[in-house]
């Protein structure tokens, strides 16, 4: 990393202010993309802090809209709306740590506008009706359960812990055994986002599944539900990448651990379920968060367009 960036230091500093790893490994993964355009903008070999203005920033936000891309597997991505507001927030507290060890005078991002738009397509992933079935048929695929018992048991246990608990990913990977109370058919969330914690009920399809991979489990010699091969606590990255096998075999774009805890959601509100329940069940502190989930999806949207267009007769 660059001299003068700070970031071992700011590290620090986001794990005292109680940052998750997940979210600080964002954070700094954020810090660093912008600390990259910047040099190679100015055409330097140091980051000096000092030298970035608003103007630079207002700049950046710029360029992650009309020219920043991804890569996805082969394929090439523009980045979301929302997920530049998430970097242009991760940058705000940047330079909000760099202003409190007074490494900078001010901070440079405070007027900073995060991009805002009507929906813009940005509404969050979530699978539709297919795409559902497409996942609940490969996963409880007899195949794969003759194959190899003890990863079908828990790659289930997995997706079902996403699909119907709407659990996040460090929530998955942080599960321990005694947060599952079978007898009562609730799971326990010890500390989901902000340090919250929160209980919540199991319907039968994931008490099924979580009940049959205990069974299968073992004793790995630590708490935590969901282990590796190896026999260590799943990982993150781990998660990522089984996400992502599946999303090969599937044919299922985008499947992450996040778009199965949309799909939860979404499909409570469809059900009708009341909004503010189901900010509980997700761990929703603002109602605004949970809102998003009754907008009509791209799918729905075009299905309810057709569904009044017709071949014109003359």
């Amino acid at each position: 990393m660059f001299p003068g960036s700070r970031i071992d230091e700011y590290i620090i500093w986001l794990k005292e202010s109680g940052k998750s790893d997940h979210t600080i490994s964002n954070y700094v993964k954020s810090a660093e993309a912008f600390i990259q355009w910047f040099v190679g903008r100015i055409e330097v070999d140091e980051f000096d802090p000092m030298h970035v203005s608003p103007l630079d920033l207002q700049e950046y936000k710029e360029y992650l809209i009309s020219e920043a891309t991804f890569q996805r597997g082969s394929t090439t991505r523009r980045y979301s709306i929302g997920s530049i507001r998430v970097f242009l927030k991760s940058l705000k507290t940047y330079f909000d740590f760099m202003a409190e060890v007074n490494v900078i005078p001010r901070n440079p991002a405070l007027k900073l506008r995060l991009p805002r738009s009507q929906s813009d397509y940005d509404e969050p992933r979530w699978l539709d009706r297919r795409e559902r079935s497409r996942l609940l048929n490969y996963i409880e695929d007899p195949s794969l359960k003759a194959k190899n018992p003890w990863k079908y048991a828990r790659n289930r246990a997995i997706i079902f812990s996403g699909l119907h608990a709407g659990l996040r990913r460090s929530e998955i990977v942080n599960l321990q055994e005694d947060d599952i109370y079978f007898e009562r058919s609730y799971l326990y969330v010890r500390e989901g986002k902000g340090g919250k914690s929160r209980w919540l009920p199991m319907n039968t399809d994931l008490k099924f599944a979580l009940s049959k991979w205990m069974e299968l489990r073992g004793d790995p010699g630590h708490p935590y539900v969901f282990v590796s091969q190896r026999g260590g606590k799943l990982s993150e990255q781990a998660l990522w990448h089984l996400s992502e096998s599946i999303a090969k075999k599937t044919g299922i774009a985008d499947l992450t651990p996040h778009v199965l805890r949309h799909t939860f959601a979404h499909d409570l509100a469809v059900n009708g379920v009341p909004l503010q329940r189901i900010a509980d069940l997700l761990g929703h502190s603002n109602l605004n968060y949970t809102r998003v989930y009754l907008k009509s999806s791209k799918h729905e949207m075009m299905k309810a367009v057709e569904s009044v267009s017709g071949e014109r007769k003359d």
